[in-house]
């Protein structure tokens, strides 16, 4: 299946090991999925691209790396529905303006380029699927990117993070 990303991380590994065997108790296992899933954050930052960039340190110059655009994190991944096969290729929007999914759907997070938007803040309201059949991130656009029907899709979404908003 192309959508599944093995983590060859060593970590990654003993964790889900752990979550798997059945003498792990729920709370146990509330614990690793967490747990993985900030580790799965390393993962899907991983294609990012940096820019050098040269600082002073208290000893001397130094040349580091500074991220080429700027990010931000979504709460929402494809436990919730949203499609791993999104990577790279879908958008949501902010503030009615689409703004690009870059890297990997993780389990728990989405990354979105907010380059383009300089006063973008944390708590801005992320229209995730648009009631507009024609804007880029409508149920049939993002079905289209999955292969899918439109039923489908929107049967995919759910948990307890998800807000359904159904208009007529």
């Amino acid at each position: 299946m192309s959508n599944v990303f093995p983590s060859p991380h060593p970590l990654v590994a003993h964790k889900l090991t752990r979550l798997r065997d059945r003498n792990t108790n729920p709370k146990k296992f509330r614990e690793l999925v967490r747990e993985i899933a900030a580790l799965m954050a390393y993962e899907v930052t991983a294609d990012l691209q940096t820019v050098p960039r040269k600082i002073d340190t208290p000893l001397s110059p130094f040349t580091g790396a500074e991220l080429k655009e700027k990010i931000g994190l979504v709460p929402i991944g494809y436990a919730d529905g949203y499609w791993r096969s999104f990577s790279n290729r879908a958008v949501m929007r902010i503030g009615g303006r689409a703004v690009p999914v870059r890297g990997r759907v993780c389990m728990d997070q989405t990354i979105l380029e907010l380059t383009g938007l300089p006063n973008v803040k944390v708590g801005d309201e992320v229209e995730i699927v648009s009631p507009d059949a024609a804007a880029p991130n409508s149920i049939e656009n993002l079905a289209r990117l999955a292969n899918t029907i439109t039923p489908e899709m929107m049967s995919r979404f759910g948990g307890p993070r998800i807000r359904r908003v159904t208009t007529t």
